[in-house]
């Protein structure tokens, strides 16, 4: 297991990247979503470094959409790491086990064939975006860059897809449900997109002194025809990325200095309705729903019969 002990680019293994080989434990961009979306506490239960227990996650979306990014950044050589399992193999089968057993002996992903045939329509969809064919030319795919924040002396590490010569613009991968640029613009949110970019674009200035123009992605969605589209963030959302990054890094600091990974139970907290709720009611009062004057008249009426 090597140590990382100076900041620079790296070509190391993913495996490596993610054992997190830096002196003290470091901060990625996933994990500072993990701390701002989430909790300390939930971010040392999922982290091998501090953490000897803790497992990765993998499912089978995230296998596929892996191969293709695998491809897309590696070119050819990728087809020399996997395995395509015949479609009429079975691995419930004795011959589907033993060909999955022979991939695991020689190294290899195992694909499934209908996988395989999938992973390459979505290579060759992207392949035909000019914008893609730039930016994966003239650098190289899945560099490790590690580097000391200057504020709080914290290891840090990023790795991204694709490190052209030039730096002036810096290309990401995503696969998504829909690549309308209005349906990523929320994906952005929901998947910390500012922050990664925020990150990675102040981790290349870090590591190299240039300063890239801008960090743009190119999102391709996961059913056929495998549409591609180009996304790159405004102003603002870099803005609110790169502050987010200063809390992320803040809080990791903390509470390594500390040795404390706090949950959600050290304050009370004040909770509301979510706005569509308030909103609702809202609408409800505007409309006179809650005026409702008692038929005082038949409530006597009653009385009297009783």
């Amino acid at each position: 297991m090597i140590t990382i002990t100076k900041p620079g680019i790296y070509d190391i293994p993913l495996d490596v990247y993610h054992a997190d080989p830096c002196p003290t434990p470091s901060l990625s961009a996933s994990g500072m979503k993990t701390l701002l979306d989430k909790c300390p506490a939930k971010f040392w239960h999922q982290n091998r470094r501090l953490n000897t227990a803790a497992e990765r996650e993998e499912t089978r979306d995230t296998s596929v959409g892996q191969a293709a990014h695998s491809w897309i950044l590696q070119g050819e050589t990728f087809v020399d790491t996997i395995a395509v399992m015949p479609a009429e193999l079975d691995l419930r089968s004795n011959a589907g086990k033993a060909f999955a057993a022979e991939a695991k002996a020689t190294g290899k992903t195992l694909i499934r064939a209908h996988e395989f045939e999938q992973i390459k329509a979505m290579r060759d969809a992207v392949m035909r975006c000019e914008w893609a064919q730039l930016a994966f030319q003239g650098g190289a795919p899945e560099r490790s860059l590690f580097w000391q924040d200057d504020e709080t002396g914290v290891w840090l590490r990023c790795r991204p897809d694709y490190l052209p010569e030039a730096l002036r613009f810096i290309p990401d991968y995503k696969t998504a449900r829909s690549c309308v640029p209005a349906d990523f613009q929320r994906a952005v949110r929901e998947y910390g997109y500012h922050v990664q970019a925020a990150h990675y674009l102040a981790g290349i200035e870090a590591v190299t002194g240039e300063k890239p123009e801008s960090f743009f992605f190119i999102v391709q969605e996961k059913d056929a025809p495998y549409l591609v589209s180009i996304c790159t963030l405004d102003d603002d959302a870099l803005h609110w990325g790169q502050q987010l990054v200063r809390r992320a890094i803040r809080t990791f600091a903390d509470c390594l200095n500390r040795n404390s990974w706090p949950g959600y139970d050290r304050n009370i907290s004040v909770v509301g309705l979510p706005m569509w709720a308030t909103k609702e009611y809202e609408a409800m009062e505007a409309a006179g729903l809650f005026d409702i004057t008692p038929n005082t008249e038949d409530t006597n009426h009653v009385a009297a019969a009783e």
